[in-house]
């Protein structure tokens, strides 16, 4: 991860239900980062290796509102703590 301002997206794209390790990482491979994964169309999302018509379909919603809770949370748990996070990509 290039800056710590596209973390929430990190994040966020991993709170959708049905997107496994394999896939995620195909997605940002493909896309470029996940901003770029959860601005997507579906018939885009659809071009990438084991994105079915309802997993596009799923990131297009976004995480539900249980997935944006944890993210917000750990985001703040994150910064209490002072710790930073680093991603291979």
């Amino acid at each position: 991860m290039r800056d710590t301002a596209s973390l929430p997206s990190w994040l966020l794209l991993r709170g959708i239900r049905g997107l496994g390790d394999a896939t995620y990482c195909r997605l940002i491979q493909a896309f470029g980062s996940p901003d770029a994964v959860l601005r997507a169309s579906r018939e885009e999302l659809l071009t990438v290796g084991q994105v079915t018509s309802s997993l596009a379909q799923a990131i297009r919603q976004g995480p539900d509102d249980a997935a944006k809770r944890a993210v917000d949370e750990e985001l703040k748990s994150l910064e209490a703590l002072g710790i930073s996070v680093i991603a291979l990509s």
